[in-house]
Formats: structure tokens, C-alpha cells, sequence
């Protein structure tokens, strides 16, 4: 690569399903990561970065949820944040 830094779009990263209930966050527009529990976006498509948001405002409250529970927890979070988001579509 001649010349210069790579931008985040050419490094190919993608989303990976694991971290929905890992640390959770989903795929949000502008192929972006979302924290689903305080709808904070994480700009680059890193494990370090999206671990590291959770860890250092969540993980106190979240870790010591069964499977169920974080799906459960999860569902709920997805929901208020797609309901927000759809509101504010319909504003524009």
C-alpha cells in the first residue's frame, strides 16, 4: 500500500453475530456497530472496540446474566432502540 494509511471502509471488516449477546450491540446503518443498552455507536467494526465500550460501562451489570436472560435482556434493548429509531424516521 503506497503512500498512506488505509481507510476503515478498505479494511473489510464485518459484523459478527457472536457480539449481539456477547457484549450487546447490533448492526446498525452505515454498516456501524450499536450498543443496544446505552444506543451508543462504535465507529469501527473491531472486537477491541466494541469489547472495550462494554467492559468499561456494562460488564458490572450484565456479566453475571444466564444465556436466557442476556437473550431476554437483549430483545427488549433491540426493541426500544428499533422503536426509536423508527420514530425518528417518521419525523423526517
Amino acid at each position: 500500500m503506497p503512500g498512506g494509511r488505509r481507510k476503515l471502509e478498505q479494511e473489510g471488516r464485518v459484523f459478527n453475530d457472536d457480539w449481539k449477546l456477547k457484549y450487546f450491540v447490533k448492526l446498525h446503518a452505515n454498516n456501524q456497530a450499536i450498543c443496544v443498552i446505552c444506543n451508543t455507536t462504535i465507529a469501527a467494526l473491531k472486537e477491541y472496540n466494541v469489547g472495550r465500550l462494554y467492559s468499561t460501562r456494562h460488564a458490572d451489570s450484565y456479566d453475571n446474566y444466564t444465556e436466557k436472560e442476556q437473550e431476554e435482556k437483549y430483545a427488549t434493548f433491540e426493541h426500544k432502540i428499533s422503536k426509536s429509531t423508527a420514530a425518528l424516521q417518521a419525523l423526517h
